[in-house]
């Protein structure tokens, strides 16, 4: 049975238009686990960006430090692939340059979700 080209629609809604097709036709977008961590930091946010086991598939998770008495987390909605999690790091140092850039904390593995 062929596989239709009409894949977006299956997606869920927290995956991206920005998720490029795999050259592997075993790969589902729809069912991944984040099994590598990195953890970044600027002045005012944490970064970690965790990935599948291929590292194929990236997604972000923020958390703000500013306020030391909240905790304010944001979950980036985009699966970015390995060039835009590479861009999307660049930006964030080049952003953050004049208060220290971003800096790698701690790589660390294990299964979330």
């Amino acid at each position: 049975m062929a596989k239709s080209d009409n894949s977006k629609s299956k997606l869920p809604h927290y995956v991206s238009s920005k998720i490029h097709p795999s050259s592997d036709p075993e790969t589902d977008h729809n069912s991944y686990s984040l099994e590598k961590f990195r953890l970044y930091e600027t002045r005012q946010r944490f970064y970690l960006v965790g990935s599948d086991r291929n590292k194929q598939l990236f997604r972000v998770l923020k958390i703000d430090r500013s306020e030391p008495s909240d905790l304010n987390i944001s979950e980036d909605p985009v699966v970015y692939s390995p060039q835009e999690i590479k861009n999307l790091l660049q930006r964030i140092a080049e952003g953050n340059r004049a208060t220290g850039g971003l800096n790698f904390v701690v790589k660390a593995y294990g299964i979330a979700g």
